[in-house]
C-alpha cells in the first residue's frame, strides 16, 4: 500500500483544502498566461531554452452558433439533434467569519 496523503492526516475539510489549492493556482495560471505571450510573441528559432523547447502548433477548431440555429431553423427542428449532458461545478466561496 502507499503512503498516505499528508492532507488527510492534518485532518483538513475537503473544502478547506481545494479552496486553499485554487488560490494556489490563480497567480500560476497568470504566469502561465504571461509566459506564453511571450513565447508566441518570439520566433520558432528563439523558443528554445536550457531544459525545455516551446513547439507551437496551430489548430482549427469548428464550432456551430446555436444561438444563430435556433433563430435560423427554430428550436423545434434542432431538438432531436440536441443533448443534454448534465456536469457538476464548484465553486469555492471564502468563509467571511471562522467558525468558533
Amino acid at each position: 500500500m502507499g503512503k498516505p496523503d499528508p492532507e488527510l492526516l492534518r485532518n483538513v475539510h475537503p473544502a478547506d483544502a481545494l479552496g486553499e489549492l485554487k488560490a494556489q493556482l490563480r497567480p500560476l495560471q497568470q504566469q502561465v498566461k504571461k509566459l506564453r505571450a511571450q513565447l508566441l510573441a518570439l520566433p520558432a528559432s528563439e523558443r528554445r531554452g536550457e531544459d525545455w523547447y516551446a513547439q507551437v502548433s496551430v489548430y482549427t477548431k469548428i464550432t456551430l452558433d446555436l444561438k444563430a440555429m435556433k433563430k435560423e431553423f427554430g428550436l423545434e427542428r434542432l431538438r432531436p439533434f440536441m443533448r443534454e449532458k448534465p456536469y457538476e461545478r464548484i465553486n469555492m466561496v471564502k468563509n467571511r467569519k471562522k467558525r468558533a
